[in-house]
């Protein structure tokens, strides 16, 4: 949740207060939206949501391996 924000912040820093407030907010209800399904799926929501992590790890680790 903390990581969706804080990416979109920065997307938003260059926009207005209002605009990028507006633009939090629709973002934690999608977060919210999105817990609330994988709540629903249960233990499946679980292993679907852990390789999102994984596979988005991998690709940060991956990016970072090639710039470096």
């Amino acid at each position: 949740l903390v990581k969706v924000v804080k990416s979109d912040f920065i997307k938003g820093a260059g926009k207005s207060r209002g605009s990028e407030r507006k633009f939090i907010r629709n973002r934690l209800q999608l977060a919210s939206k999105r817990a609330r399904i994988l709540k629903r799926l249960g233990s499946m929501g679980l292993a679907i949501n852990w390789m999102e992590w994984l596979v988005e790890g991998f690709n940060l680790n991956w990016i970072l391996w090639v710039w470096l």
